[in-house]
């Protein structure tokens, strides 16, 4: 078993149905060990959420899709780096509201 992604070398990676019924961390997890479809349940469950945050701050529909992109941009970029056992704050709302205020402040 792949410690990484909890799958057993050769195993069929779970579906997008499975994928649906696990935590953020446990997606997380799952991202890490490639399966890329966790970001697509990740985006699924908080892109309103994100989206609703930048359009509050940036006040631009186009701008506040921009920092959603970035946003699980920055998920998926940063998911080497995560670390299961720390406790994280929901699916990007803090880096959120930081890319935001950059977009804002550079205006």
């Amino acid at each position: 078993m792949n410690s990484e992604s909890g799958l057993r070398s050769g195993a069929t990676p779970p579906s997008l149905s499975d994928l649906k019924l696990l935590s953020d961390e446990k997606l997380m997890v799952q991202l890490r060990g490639g399966i890329n479809d966790a970001l697509a349940v990740l985006f699924e469950r908080y892109n309103r959420l994100v989206f609703a945050i930048a359009l509050k701050i940036v006040r631009d529909r186009g701008e506040a899709e921009d920092v959603t992109q970035n946003v699980f941009l920055e998920i998926y970029n940063s998911m080497a780096q995560f670390d299961p056992g720390k406790a994280h704050s929901k699916c990007g709302c803090s880096n959120t509201r930081t890319t935001a205020r950059s977009i804002v402040s550079s205006t």
